[in-house]
This record gives C-alpha cells, sequence and structure tokens, in this order.
C-alpha cells in the first residue's frame, strides 16, 4: 500500500513538472550553436562535469575593439548607468566604453596625485561610485580614487589604528560601497575580514571576521615556532 501511494506521488510530481520545468524557449540557442564548452565542477574542485551552457555570446571585446595595442589582460570589470570600465592588469589601465555600444571613450593610465606621477601594479579590483573611480592597487599597498578625466581625488593607503597589526600588508584586491556610503575592502591573505571606511574615508574596523579555533596541539606548535619557551624546544 505505501509503495503503491508513493508511486503515485511521483508520478503526480512528474506529470505537474515535466510540461513547465523543462520547456524550453523556441527562441532559445541550441547547444551546436554556442562556440564553447561548458563545465561545472564538483565539490573536489578538480572534477570538470560537463553541463549545458547557461549563457551565449553577445559580443567579444579585444584590444582591437578599442585600437589599442597590446592584448587586454582583464582582472575585474564594472559597469554604471553609462559605462563599462574594463581593468587591465597587465598594462596598469582602465579601459571605459559605452556599456550599449562599446564604443571607445578614453583609457586611464597615467595619473598623477600632488605632482607625484601614478602607475597602477598588478591592480586587481575597480568599483565607480557617484563619479569616483576606485582601483585597488594591489601591489603598490593603495587604493587610487580618480574620476573618469584621470584626477585623483585621494590615495587610501593601510589605516593607522591600534587595531590593526603592524605587521599588516595592505594589499587591497577587492572595493565595494553600500548604499549608505560604507566601503568595504578585501586585502589579499588577511584573515581579519573586511576593512570597514565610512563617506569621508575614515577607518571604522573589520567586518566580517573569519572566526577561528584551535586545538592543543596548534597552540603548542604556536608557542615553539614564537619560542616564547626557547628552553623546552631545543
Amino acid at each position: 500500500m505505501r509503495k503503491s501511494l508513493l508511486m503515485i506521488l511521483l508520478s503526480f510530481t512528474l506529470a505537474v513538472i515535466l510540461p513547465f520545468g523543462f520547456a524550453v524557449s523556441a527562441d532559445s540557442p541550441s547547444v551546436q550553436d554556442i562556440p564553447f564548452d561548458s563545465f561545472a565542477y564538483w565539490s573536489d574542485s578538480e572534477t570538470a562535469v560537463a553541463v549545458r551552457p547557461m549563457y551565449d555570446i553577445e559580443k567579444v571585446l579585444s584590444a582591437n575593439s578599442f585600437d589599442l595595442e597590446g592584448k587586454i589582460t582583464t582582472k575585474d570589470i564594472f559597469t554604471d548607468s553609462d559605462n563599462l570600465y574594463i581593468l587591465d592588469s597587465e598594462k596598469g589601465r582602465v579601459i571605459i566604453c559605452d556599456k550599449k555600444t562599446y564604443a571607445f571613450k578614453s583609457v586611464l593610465s597615467d595619473l598623477s596625485f600632488d605632482g607625484t606621477e601614478l602607475r597602477f601594479k598588478k591592480a586587481e579590483g575597480i568599483y565607480v561610485k557617484d563619479g569616483s573611480i576606485h582601483i585597488c592597487d594591489t601591489d603598490n599597498g593603495r587604493i587610487i580614487v580618480t574620476d573618469i578625466n584621470g584626477n585623483v581625488s585621494r590615495i587610501i593607503t593601510c589605516p593607522e589604528s591600534d587595531i590593526i597589526p603592524e605587521d599588516f600588508l595592505f594589499s587591497p584586491t577587492e572595493i565595494k560601497i553600500d548604499g549608505k556610503g560604507f566601503i568595504y575592502v578585501i586585502s589579499k591573505g588577511s584573515f581579519y575580514g573586511a576593512l570597514r571606511f565610512n563617506n569621508n574615508y575614515e577607518f571604522m574596523g573589520f567586518y566580517g571576521a573569519n572566526p577561528t579555533t584551535g586545538s592543543l596541539s596548534d597552540i603548542i606548535s604556536n608557542i615553539k615556532y614564537l619560542r616564547i619557551f626557547p628552553l623546552f624546544f631545543r
């Protein structure tokens, strides 16, 4: 009886799902029309499994699209209401084009601030808010704030604060700004959480730090490496 009931429920479920859950638009491209393979990775992050493509290519942009030399090494992109910003990490430049037509507008590369020339080095993140372009100049340990014309208004470096360790390495890789103007910065290798700034770029502390736990063996290992009790570990 129980088995029969399960079969009835299964049949009813399939009858409801099949007409809707597997419907495909007549305008959707077929798998054969999409010129690339699509994969998903299992939890081990090594096993690639072929899956149906989830998007199709609308347009391919390269340096030739903008009459620029060399290739573009895209590390990050950002769009606002008008523009598409492409962060080229290797060339140390931001390519700006129209969001809808992809028509080239300008390139940000050679900047200056208070008479000092500025160049990005391995920049990894970009965010635009109210006309201010924030560039995570990762290898130089700073965030450059400029407008679309290359006028630098501010440089953010590692804040001076009692809660930041002396050996903290400020290597910003990502920056986000919320609706209230709070700024969140991810620094490479940091497990303290995101650095949080207010809309005046004043450091407010860390946000979302990862909780850490340690076993007795971890504690003993740390004591050994810190050489707090060197006589016991010779």
